[in-house]
């Protein structure tokens, strides 16, 4: 669970976050959206542990997930590498092989180098590291704009 408590966090004496409370609990699913400088980065800043309550800000976060995983606005993978391959070597020793087999075919993943996927299917990939060896645990994703939305359709439910 992560619980923000009327949170207020301050650059300076510019208030970013005015009151702020939400509570996410355990394998919700939260899309954060907002205007440029609305504070989505700050807010995910302070969840990852990047940012602080300090003395001019005030209010409570709780966090209480053992793993966070963050999905961020630039991100790289090896060009010369086959998605297949990519997701069988990132996931080694975190699922089995008939597990990673079960979400390459659910997913449909194609099997070409990644220089050679689309920007959608790129991000597919990445949401999928993302979010496939995590338990329990939020997903932040930010930063997904544009996005193909179809790449949002491989998320569990």
């Amino acid at each position: 669970m992560i619980e923000f408590e009327n949170v207020i966090k301050k650059y300076k004496e510019q208030i970013v976050l005015n009151n702020i409370s939400f509570k996410i609990d355990d394998n919700d699913l939260v899309l954060l959206v907002g205007d440029n400088g609305s504070g989505k980065t700050t807010i995910i800043n302070l969840i990852l542990g990047i940012l602080k309550i300090n003395k001019s800000d005030s209010g409570k976060i709780i966090n209480d997930f053992k793993y966070v995983s963050y999905f961020p606005e630039k991100f790289v993978l090896p060009n010369l590498i086959k998605s297949h391959t990519f997701l069988y070597t990132y996931f080694k020793g975190l699922k089995s092989k008939e597990e990673i087999d079960s979400f390459i075919s659910k997913y449909n993943f194609l099997n070409k180098c990644i220089f050679n996927l689309s920007k959608g299917m790129v991000q597919k990939i990445i949401i999928a590291k993302t979010i496939f060896n995590l338990d329990g645990s939020i997903i932040s994703i930010s930063y997904l704009s544009p996005i193909d939305i179809n790449a949002l359709l491989i998320l569990p439910t």
